[in-house]
């Protein structure tokens, strides 16, 4: 299994390529460095593989992949993930493993570990409706099926693979609470009165903001962010979970939430207001998550009537795996174009 630091000469090699073919600022060959932070004796932080670009830079970008991913989700399969094509336009990229993973441990060794499989992914990310069957849009490279499996780590949670199972039932508990009302449109999020259905409240009042505790992902990421400045936190799947603590505890160092089909958005969004940009593939009805869809463009349209910027994008043919599909780089440059077209921070 790869890890961050294995593929770091690979990702040189690539960025180097990417830079010279660029017409970004950023025209020289970046750096790429692997990290610890927020290590403590009562944990071990997390991984952080960091690329940097040479001259001049656009506002940092943060990536964490879901549950049971490692960093190659947004490294990609061959180097030349959305990692690099952010770098090659000109921002600094950190990316970690998934929440809770686990490098060096052979799957089933150790009680409380657990690894997604074949047909779980297959299935209940949307690229096909069983396994080796793809829908007939799909983008996914399925020839490569077997090479991401390779990248998958095992998640150490605490937890069995019960638990994870009990997880994905109330989020789909939750989508079909959803898709009972009738899926979104695609092309505008449903009205404000609405705004609860099929959410996940995930933050806490503004009063407690002040003395809340971090969760050990959060508190470790803060360490980095607080080193970077203020930051993007583009954030897949259960990640965004921490991306919007976040958001919530140190809205000075997040720039913008980007979120890939996580497993919700908050239904009470009063404490968010930095700006915010949904991603969502294609069918969401047979993985249930139409629900997650909807409570997100809920929190969109609560921030647009804010007057912050919000954006949702849904795509056909996509899975949740969609940055490792064909198209991923055309989606890749929308998303940098949003970032390049929000609004400038005021200066301290």
């Amino acid at each position: 299994m790869k890890s961050l630091l294995k593929i770091t000469v690979l990702l040189s090699l690539t960025l180097s390529g990417a830079s010279a073919a660029s017409s970004s600022p950023a025209s020289s060959l970046p750096t790429v460095k692997q990290q610890t932070v927020g290590s403590s004796p009562t944990s071990a932080g997390v991984s952080v593989l960091t690329m940097t670009p040479g001259g001049a830079q656009g506002l940092p970008v943060l990536m964490l992949p879901g549950l049971g991913l490692s960093g190659a989700v947004f490294l990609g399969l061959d180097g030349t993930g959305w990692a690099q094509q952010f770098v090659a336009a000109g921002h600094a990229v950190h990316v970690t493993d998934g929440p809770g993973s686990v490098r060096g441990v052979a799957p089933g060794s150790v009680p409380g570990l657990f690894t997604w499989n074949a047909d779980q992914v297959w299935s209940r990310w949307g690229i096909g409706p069983e396994t080796s069957v793809p829908y007939e849009n799909s983008r996914f490279p399925t020839e490569r099926f077997s090479e991401f499996l390779t990248t998958l780590t095992p998640v150490l949670r605490g937890a069995s693979a019960t638990e994870q199972t009990a997880q994905e039932g109330t989020a789909a508990r939750r989508s079909r609470a959803g898709n009972a009302a009738g899926s979104a449109d695609r092309a505008a999020p449903p009205a404000a009165s609405a705004r609860n259905a099929g959410s996940t409240k995930i933050a806490g009042s503004a009063a407690t903001e002040a003395t809340e505790t971090p969760s050990a992902p959060a508190s470790a990421l803060i360490t980095l962010l607080e080193r970077t400045g203020p930051t993007v936190v583009m954030a897949h799947s259960a990640s965004g979970e921490t991306a919007f603590e976040l958001a919530r505890l140190r809205p000075d160092l997040v720039s913008a939430l980007i979120v890939v089909e996580p497993v919700g958005c908050p239904g009470n969004a009063d404490y968010l207001n930095v700006p915010l940009l949904t991603l969502f593939g294609d069918h969401l009805e047979s993985r249930n998550m139409t629900g997650r869809m909807e409570a997100c463009h809920a929190t969109s349209a609560a921030l647009q009537a804010s007057g912050i910027p919000a954006r949702d994008i849904q795509v056909d043919g996509f899975s949740h795996l969609m940055m490792l599909e064909r198209g991923s780089e055309e989606l890749a440059r929308e998303i940098l174009a949003w970032i390049e077209a929000l609004p400038t921070p005021p200066q301290p």
